[in-house]
């Protein structure tokens, strides 16, 4: 695009703020779905004493979401889970037991709910998710679990907007580790990514804003371990921002990681992959089912099971 219709676009968008404008007492309501692929499967683990790896994982979810508290830069915000579905590929013969562990997510999820604040431009902090209260090491080893896989769809909510709203005709930057590009461990994230949006056009109040960017990042716990597990980070993606509204009204992204050439796991393929998409709706649809009583955690493990090494 060049700089003269750049600055047209920013000109004609200008009318109002590019910004987030949570109102209190309003819901809004996304559809979204996630696949990710894993080359050495994502753990999961149920109360029930069962464990698999997932060599992909499907979901799709409901989210209701609404002002909690208006805080000085920003918001604190809940989003209902509605219609929660899990399915994936297991690695090895574990299938069996990866699917009776994600209709245990399925049962506790769509009684849970995510929480988090969002600043004013629009970054996400404090991701966790409210659910049934833990009653042993286990049971918050599940819950982390459901947590990280639940954030996959909030990477897609955080959409850091210009400053002052104000995009001046040209692209911004997001920096830091935003949710879309974080590992999916209970270790935490080193490195960082730079991200890059632009504006690419805007009709009706609707701003197309696309998305890329790329880093290095690492396993937590592998953060002084010589790089042994550095990890290239590439993002792609596409956003539609409703300017009036000030909310997002649907983005599509892709991130794809491999292993750096110095990384001591590296391999020529993949280390994983997540196609993602959020999609604003008028309401949330009824569950055909749905559950009379919020799930509770069946019973205690009979045997403890210690947490897998981190990757």
């Amino acid at each position: 695009m060049s700089a003269f219709v750049l600055a047209l676009v920013s000109t004609i968008a200008s009318a109002e703020p590019l910004a987030w404008a949570w109102q209190p007492g309003q819901v809004v309501n996304y559809h979204a779905e996630v696949t990710r692929e894993r080359d050495d499967g994502d753990w999961h683990q149920a109360v029930a004493n069962l464990e698999a790896r997932a060599h992909q994982t499907n979901l799709a979810v409901d989210l209701s979401c609404r002002v909690v508290e208006v805080l000085s830069k920003g918001w604190a915000l809940e989003c209902g889970f509605h219609n929660v579905e899990i399915s994936g590929t297991a690695l090895g013969d574990e299938q069996a037991k990866l699917n009776a562990i994600f209709d245990e997510y399925e049962g506790f999820l769509n009684q849970a709910a995510g929480t988090f604040q969002m600043s004013l431009k629009g970054r996400i902090k404090s991701f966790d998710i409210r659910t049934f209260e833990s009653r042993s090491e286990r049971e918050s080893q599940v819950i982390d679990a459901m947590r990280m896989l639940m954030v996959l769809p909030f990477g897609q909510l955080e959409l850091e907007l210009p400053k002052a709203g104000d995009d001046k005709g040209k692209p911004w930057k997001q920096g830091g580790s935003p949710l879309i590009t974080q590992l999916r461990t209970s270790y935490g994230t080193a490195g960082a990514v730079i991200i890059k949006h632009s504006v690419e056009s805007s009709e009706g109040g609707e701003v197309a804003i696309a998305t890329d960017g790329r880093g290095t990042v690492a396993y937590g716990l592998s953060v002084e371990s010589d790089g042994t597990k550095t990890i290239a980070v590439d993002l792609a993606g596409h956003a539609v921002f409703d300017q009036t509204a000030g909310v997002l009204v649907s983005r599509e992204s892709m991130v794809v990681g491999r292993f750096t050439a110095g990384a001591a796991y590296s391999s020529p393929t993949d280390h994983f992959r997540e196609v993602a998409s959020l999609q604003r709706i008028e309401a949330i649809p009824e569950r055909a089912e749905p559950s009379a009583e919020p799930a509770e955690p069946a019973a205690e493990p009979t045997e403890p099971v210690a947490e897998p090494a981190a990757d």
